[in-house]
């Protein structure tokens, strides 16, 4: 027997029933539909409610306080002010 015979059949395989796919794919279009809107999280996001920024209560004076610690330990002054930019190559030393 040819090795390159054996290759030239073609095999249908069927995973699932299409019946079934069918029947699963409905039910997940019913399902959305009761739940609602598919999109619910990102409305969620969207209808938070803003910050507190009355700056007396404890949440304002926290949140002021770690911004205060993050910006004394993380913020680049110098980050969005123009760089220079070279035109010479990093290795060009070497």
């Amino acid at each position: 027997m040819e090795a390159s015979s054996s290759f030239a059949q073609e095999v249908l395989v069927e995973l699932t029933d299409s019946i079934i796919v069918a029947s699963l794919i409905g039910r997940s279009m019913a399902e959305q539909k009761i739940s609602g809107n598919s999109s619910r999280a990102h409305n969620s996001r969207l209808n938070r409610r803003p910050k507190c920024q009355c700056g007396s209560c404890f949440t304002c004076s926290d949140n002021a306080k770690w911004d205060r610690i993050f910006s004394e330990k993380f913020e680049d002054p110098n980050y969005y002010k123009p760089r220079l930019t070279w035109g010479v190559s990093s290795i060009s030393s070497f």
